[in-house]
């Protein structure tokens, strides 16, 4: 269970990473302090600094949401009896169950996306002051690249902390818009319509300059392409197909290359989980080349949650039924292969990063933009290019000598379904949350409960001695908002107010 003080040291962590930033250069520190700022920002370039030393990973240590809310995880109760909770927090318990009283559930996920947010407001605050010198392409690059960052992080907030985007939910509590660097600035939250709205303008406004088309090696700064992504994946959200179609269709015209998971990224077979492993169920495991991990850097945006303190993450009978005969994404899934009910606790770091590249991608990909592209095209009735769409991700994820193409569906709603299931396999610990909020509004597709047996859960505590009990998330459930910390409420002054539920 984390403590006050632990939870007190993240946040001076991540203040003072934030400080870091801000000072990317040797002389930035070294000028007087300017009215706006307590440290003098005279160049373009300066700016530049902040996006250039940002390490867009999602640095963060408490993405339970994504793991641990979806029916794409299950925890078995002889499991975690077998493993006595280990690799567990108490947070995760409490969000497999979807709890709405989470007594020590982490900030960092909320912190994580307004830190960057307070770096792209000083961005935005300071880009077009006259006596800030420098290269006019530069200088709207710069201004493009932060409008993009900020409305990625709001769009990643409004995943997790409010209900999903409808028409019936405009006028729910959406997001704190923090848009300056002003401490007083109100922390009441808008509604759900001023959210997605002021998201979109953000997205808009990183649209109206190209910056760049593509970048070859890392991607750690956005893009054109990646501007397409992230649009095509906020219109899919709010159900306008037609713009999500024609954003993805931008992005996969400036770049489309896939990775061959045979070819470039496995070693199939190279299996050697060693001895002394008392294991009893799947676990998300596999090996990879690891020479070839800047392969993944081809797409639009790389990000991916730090799992460093929360590496269990078993995948549900439902998620692992999915995997057909040939894919190679089998290799998430390894009988047998879950480390934590061993004593073996000093090999946890190693295998995380293992697996880290593949099963907690966050950013934006070329995949998904196919995956999207696919699925708006069903809906608009041209099922044959979905199905083209489609095909393109599956040919690079199967063994060659077991691949065979889909039969054309008879409806839209079966092709959305065989690409919604395709969603699953590809990204089953980053995009399931967001397509299971969204598809239990959408008039096409069946909703979705989920329902999972476990012990009683009270504040992360686990009653193991309890009888399992059934816990249900029904569709339009409002604990699809999850709860704030309760120390951002306290913090905010009573401003920010809690869900309810």
């Amino acid at each position: 269970m984390f403590s006050n003080i632990k939870e007190m040291k993240k946040l001076l962590i991540l203040m003072g990473f934030l400080f870091m930033l801000i000072s990317c250069s040797e002389d930035f520190l070294e000028e007087p302090p300017s009215k706006n700022n307590s440290l003098q920002i005279k160049s373009v370039e300066q700016l530049a600094g902040i996006l250039n030393n940002n390490v867009f990973t999602e640095n963060i240590f408490a993405d339970a949401i994504n793991v641990y809310c979806t029916d794409n995880t299950e925890i078995p109760t002889q499991l975690f009896d077998a493993a006595q909770g280990e690799g567990f927090s108490p947070e995760d318990f409490d969000q497999y169950t979807w709890q709405t009283t989470i007594e020590n559930v982490s900030e960092a996920v909320y912190l994580h996306h307004y830190f960057i947010i307070a770096q792209m407001n000083v961005i935005l605050e300071n880009i077009d002051r006259s006596d800030v010198e420098g290269d006019d392409m530069e200088r709207r690059e710069v201004r493009a690249e932060a409008y993009l960052r900020r409305a990625w992080s709001y769009l990643q907030l409004a995943s997790v902390y409010t209900l999903p985007y409808s028409e019936a939910n405009l006028e729910e509590m959406g997001l704190v818009l923090r848009q300056t660097t002003s401490p007083t600035e109100s922390q009441i939250r808008s509604n759900l319509k001023d959210t997605y709205d002021f998201i979109e303008a953000d997205i808009l406004e990183a649209l109206k300059h190209p910056v760049l088309e593509h970048r070859e090696g890392g991607r750690w700064r956005y893009t054109k392409p990646a501007a397409d992504a992230l649009a095509s994946r906020f219109y899919l959200i709010t159900g306008d197909y037609e713009k999500a179609e024609e954003h993805a269709s931008a992005a996969l015209s400036a770049h489309s290359t896939m990775l061959d998971y045979q070819n470039e990224i496995f070693e199939l077979g190279a299996f050697n989980f060693g001895d002394g492993f008392d294991v009893v169920y799947p676990s998300s495991f596999f090996h990879f080349n690891s020479t070839d991990y800047n392969s993944f850097h081809r797409d639009y945006f790389f990000s991916q949650a730090n799992t460093n303190f929360r590496i269990n993450t078993p995948p549900s009978q439902e998620l692992i039924s999915l995997i057909q005969p040939g894919d190679i994404r089998s290799f998430f899934f390894v009988e047998n292969g879950h480390m934590w009910v061993s004593n073996r606790y000093a090999d946890f770091p190693y295998f995380t990063y293992v697996r880290q590249p593949f099963v907690r991608m966050q950013g934006l990909s070329v995949p998904e933009c196919y995956l999207t592209r696919a699925e708006c095209r069903a809906r608009l009735g041209d099922i044959g290019g979905a199905m083209e769409d489609l095909e393109v991700v599956r040919i690079n994820r199967f063994r060659s000598d077991m691949y065979n193409p889909l039969p054309i569906p008879a409806t839209p709603k079966i092709a959305v379904e065989e690409i919604i299931d395709e969603r699953r396999r590809e990204f089953p610990y980053s995009l399931r949350w967001i397509d299971i909020r969204r598809l239990n509004t959408d008039p096409l597709t069946d909703p979705i409960t989920i329902t999972r047996e476990f012990y009683e859960v009270s504040n992360g505590s686990v009653s193991s001695n309890s009888a399992p009990r059934t816990y249900t998330l029904e569709p339009n459930d409002r604990r699809y908002a999850r709860p704030l910390a309760p120390n951002t409420i306290f913090k905010s002054q009573g401003q920010t107010e809690q869900n309810t539920y």
